[in-house]
């Protein structure tokens, strides 16, 4: 079950945030990257947010006789989001709200 999945890895974020100093997750590998802290505080900020639109998501039937899109159907069929790597400027991306 997918939950069962999701609360797995959550205890393990959670299991190895607690191995890092307050100073290590301050600090940033170069000028263009996010310090771990920023990339946690960025999980938990969408998390929420994916969360909410889930929940907004439940609560409304007009769009539920329409077809995923081939994006989602690849998503759904994946489990999971690609693994690459994204490069953003942290400042613009603190600065981002969602509509």
């Amino acid at each position: 079950m997918q939950i069962e999945k999701f609360n797995e890895t959550l205890e393990i974020w959670i299991n190895e945030l607690n191995k890092f100093s307050f100073e290590q997750l301050l600090k940033k590998p170069d000028e263009k990257s996010w310090s771990l802290g920023q990339v946690y505080m960025h999980i938990i900020e969408e998390a929420n947010w994916y969360n909410d639109q889930c929940k907004l998501a439940l609560s409304d039937i007009e769009n539920t006789d329409k077809p995923l899109s081939d994006d989602a159907k690849k998503l759904f069929e994946a489990g999971s989001f690609a693994d690459k790597k994204i490069h953003a400027d942290p400042v613009i991306s603190e600065n981002v709200k969602h509509p």
